[in-house]
């Protein structure tokens, strides 16, 4: 979601997508060419729960992979996501670690690992750095590498289309909320939390509540920064229905949170919003 004078509107993840590494699959017999799994149905964009995702399923001799990527209220944050049978097998402690195309790691990622409700094995990821994404870069193949079990190759086909819808989603997402993307899209560099993730809130902050087994609340909120990073003012854009939650949710954020400042098309840093959630769950007594 950045740009600066035409450079970077959206650079970086197809190029990043290119060269994931990841794992999957049984071993390439030496000198045998990768056949690449394919494409068994056009890019599908939902929105959901905040989030668009861009999903696609792939196919190889009976076995299926499902890539997903997925964004939130985030501006910088996305999942990139793989799940099938094609995973069956895989110990995801032995997966490489995503890297850029200078073969530099990815900013901020972690890794879960468990199984679709249909019992499936899937992995994912969370980057930060979803601004830097520009279809133009998108490749038709993405590689996956997984230490002694060989490679596989999917036929992305026609990514920079989908990226495009999933790049429309989420702008709509924010404008929904009020939000100036053209203004968002304008700047050189979003602003950056100095903790890396923006973990800024944790259930202590609520520990003086009270909620029922089963109880899930999630809050959407708007942070004002200035041109030092700091946070000026905490706005909720769509709230949990328990009034104490999200202003306790406010408080923390304004006590802890901080910022690399946004940088404007000028190269100074300036003032910018930044939009995060929190969520809280109760399910034992």
């Amino acid at each position: 979601m950045a740009r600066a004078g035409g450079i970077c509107r959206r650079a970086g993840l197809a190029a990043w997508l290119a060269c994931l590494c990841a794992a999957l699959m049984t071993p390439i017999p030496a000198g045998a060419a990768a056949r690449a799994y394919e494409p068994v149905e056009p890019w599908q964009i939902s929105k959901a729960d905040h989030r668009c995702q861009l999903s696609r399923r792939f196919t190889l001799n009976g076995r299926e992979l499902r890539l997903i990527l997925s964004r939130g209220p985030s501006l910088i944050y996305f999942d990139l996501a793989l799940e099938g049978s094609a995973l069956a097998g895989i110990d995801p402690a032995t997966l490489s670690a995503p890297v850029r195309g200078d073969g530099t790691p990815l900013q901020g990622k972690t890794r879960r690992s468990g199984e679709t409700g249909a019992g499936d094995p899937a992995v994912q990821w969370r980057f930060v750095d979803a601004a830097r994404l520009d279809p133009r870069l998108a490749q038709d193949r993405l590689t996956l590498l997984a230490p002694r079990r060989g490679s596989i190759t999917i036929a992305l086909d026609r990514l920079d289309k989908g990226m495009a819808a999933w790049n429309s989603c989420h702008d709509g997402l924010l404008a929904g909320w009020g939000l100036d993307v053209d203004a968002i899209h304008a700047l050189y560099a979003l602003p950056a939390p100095h903790d890396g993730n923006g973990g800024w809130v944790s259930p202590d902050d609520y520990a003086g509540l009270e909620f029922a087994v089963g109880t899930r609340l999630e809050t959407i909120v708007r942070l004002d920064s200035d041109a030092s990073g700091t946070a000026q003012d905490c706005a909720i854009l769509e709230g949990s229905g328990d009034a104490d939650f999200d202003r306790l949710t406010c408080a923390a954020l304004m006590q802890r949170a901080s910022f690399a400042p946004a940088i404007g098309s000028d190269g100074r840093p300036t003032a910018s919003p930044w939009v995060t959630s929190a969520s809280f769950s109760r399910s034992v007594n």
